[in-house]
């Protein structure tokens, strides 16, 4: 399992003061540096290789705190900011794209997305009915 590469990343960016379209910016270098994790583990013999996507940082505790908006249409139905988890979106859809092209390259290798993002959002909006966890 290759790393949830990029989030740090972008939240340094982010905790910065950099805007949306800035770490958009950022994008083709991050995915770069998970294809090049992807590609090393599979040279050196990596039959079957995860790759995990992004999780929805709009809706982390400290996004909704230092990113605050007085502006009901910032949130989601779950009360998560919209522009932050569209971001995210945009990485991991750069990186299915990414993750398609490698799989084309090494035919003999697995390489598969794993979707924490519609993981995280999956288990949010049923959260209700998953009763209490303690």
């Amino acid at each position: 399992m290759v790393g949830e590469i990029g989030r740090n990343d972008y939240n340094y960016a982010f905790f910065e003061g950099k805007t949306i379209e800035e770490a958009q910016l950022m994008v083709p270098e991050v995915i770069d540096a998970i294809k090049n994790a992807v590609k090393r583990v599979v040279d050196l013999g990596a039959e079957r290789v995860i790759v995990p996507g992004v999780f929805p940082l709009g809706c982390f505790p400290v996004y909704l705190m230092l990113f605050k908006s007085n502006n009901e249409s910032a949130y989601d139905e779950h009360h998560c900011l919209i522009e932050f988890n569209d971001f995210i979106a945009f990485h991991n859809e750069y990186l299915q794209q990414t993750i398609i092209t490698l799989q084309k390259e090494n035919p003999n290798t697995t390489i598969v997305y794993a979707d924490y993002y519609k993981a995280f959002k999956w288990v949010l909006h049923n959260a209700p009915q998953l009763g209490n966890c303690y």
